[in-house]
């Protein structure tokens, strides 16, 4: 028994109907991807900064002890802000790195070093903290440049999705282009 043969306006309906559900897929992923990406920038920007305040309050630590003052209480009572700041940045800066990835590693063991360079010594070793400052920048730099390259490229589902989807469009229009030119050598053919 031979098949039926399905009518052209049907061919057409289930190409159309495909094609907006591709095309609506597409929107979905790219919707969703951009929020991510969105959500990927405000957290580099959250971190450049507090990565930039743990520096200042640093440099201001260092600039009220060179000062000097007649007792602790007093030089307590001038940095206590600074110190302050100085935990809430770290510990932000710590929530937002992964400790064990390979790029933050060095991140967060810059900061423990200026930490211990600040706090536990009796006296602050101004040349060693710049450099530990610079070390902490130079790893940060190094860090945030693949985020942002990750920003720019996109989410691994949204980039895969693109090319897919690319793929599928111009298989459609090939298909498409190709069933126009066979119909009317058909046609002619039949003649």
């Amino acid at each position: 028994m031979p098949l039926p043969s399905i009518p052209d306006a049907a061919i057409g309906a289930v190409a159309a109907a495909s094609i907006g559900g591709l095309l609506a897929f597409l929107g979905l992923v790219v919707a969703k991807e951009n929020k991510t990406s969105e959500f990927r920038q405000a957290w580099i920007d959250a971190l450049r900064g507090d990565l930039a305040k743990l520096i200042a309050r640093a440099n201001a630590i260092r600039g009220v002890m060179a000062v000097g003052f007649k007792d602790k209480e007093t030089l307590y009572k001038a940095l206590e802000a600074h110190f302050v700041e100085i935990n809430q940045v770290t510990t932000a800066i710590r929530l937002r790195l992964n400790q064990d990835e390979n790029a933050c590693k060095p991140i967060l063991a810059g900061i423990d070093k200026l930490e211990k360079l600040m706090i536990e010594a009796d006296s602050i070793d101004v040349p060693a903290c710049r450099a530990c400052e610079r070390e902490i920048l130079a790893h940060a730099r190094v860090f945030l440049k693949g985020e942002w390259k990750r920003v720019r490229r996109g989410e691994p589902t949204f980039f895969i999705t693109k090319w897919v989807g690319l793929a599928a469009i111009v298989a459609g229009i090939v298909w498409l282009v190709w069933t126009a030119v066979q119909t009317p050598v058909e046609v002619l053919q039949r003649l």
